[in-house]
């Protein structure tokens, strides 16, 4: 391993379980997920590998595809620790979406990433070309950027402490400066500055991933938003989905898409 890539390897490490938990909550988030049971399925943004890891028992095959070098870099380690089973199973790979084949996977999971893409629409198409027909993508992400924490832990590495919907009240261009003045961050993780924020989260809110999911080319199976195991914020889902301020509170959104048979 390169030396240079060590500091960040162990950073990863050290949040694997934490990471682990998150895919097992985000698996139950869905009413139903079964369908990649010895199916070919695709992990798009598969980051650390953890949701690949969790699927590789049960699926036929599953491949991560993410287009950061040193996440891909680190999964590939990671899974050099698992049986030969798992590996015979897994695959990664550095690559775009746009390089895999047409009609490649039963199934697509993704999660976390709708956030941070520049153009969904297009994303969505590609997802829809590279699924077979009858297949399944199963899709999470959030929080969104209007929601009460929706700058994905910013303002806190920033300032050390965060606060609903501060980084609204702050600003894009406050923020970033604040972010890439301070040294609170991790020197680790952190080694960039952040020159424009849309680089990193492309500031859309619910009602638009609402639209472009509802005009796709899917079949949409299921769709939810603010999808929480908080019972407490489960009493107010209605009222925080179907207000006028919709946008700053819609948190997240999960669906399970459909491609047709024919």
């Amino acid at each position: 391993m390169n030396d240079d890539n060590r500091g960040i390897f162990d950073y990863f490490e050290r949040f694997a379980e934490i990471n682990t938990g998150l895919v097992r909550q985000f698996l139950k988030r869905f009413p139903f997920h079964k369908s990649y049971i010895k199916k070919d399925v695709l992990d798009f943004g598969s980051g650390t590998g953890c949701l690949c890891f969790e699927l590789a028992e049960k699926c036929g095959s599953i491949t991560g595809i993410d287009t950061d070098r040193l996440l891909c870099e680190y999964s590939k380690k990671k899974l050099r620790t698992f049986p030969e089973s798992y590996q015979n199973k897994i695959t990664f790979l550095n690559r775009e979406l746009e390089s895999l084949e047409d009609s490649s996977y039963d199934v697509i999971f993704s999660k976390d990433v709708f956030e941070h893409t520049e153009n969904t629409e297009t994303l969505l198409e590609e997802m829809y070309r590279i699924l077979k027909p009858g297949g399944e993508c199963l899709i999470g992400f959030g929080p969104l950027w209007y929601s009460p924490y929706g700058d994905h832990g910013i303002v806190k590495r920033a300032f050390g402490f965060s606060f609903p919907w501060l980084h609204l009240i702050l600003g894009e261009k406050n923020i970033v400066r604040a972010f890439n003045n301070s040294s609170l961050h991790s020197k680790e993780f952190s080694k960039s500055k952040i020159t424009n924020l849309k680089s990193y989260l492309n500031l859309k809110p619910g009602e638009y991933f609402r639209e472009i999911i509802q005009k796709s080319s899917f079949e949409v199976i299921w769709y939810g938003e603010n999808i929480n195991e908080n019972w407490f914020l489960n009493l107010f889902k209605s009222f925080m989905v179907n207000s006028i301020l919709s946008r700053f509170f819609i948190r997240n959104i999960y669906c399970i898409l459909k491609k047709p048979n024919s």
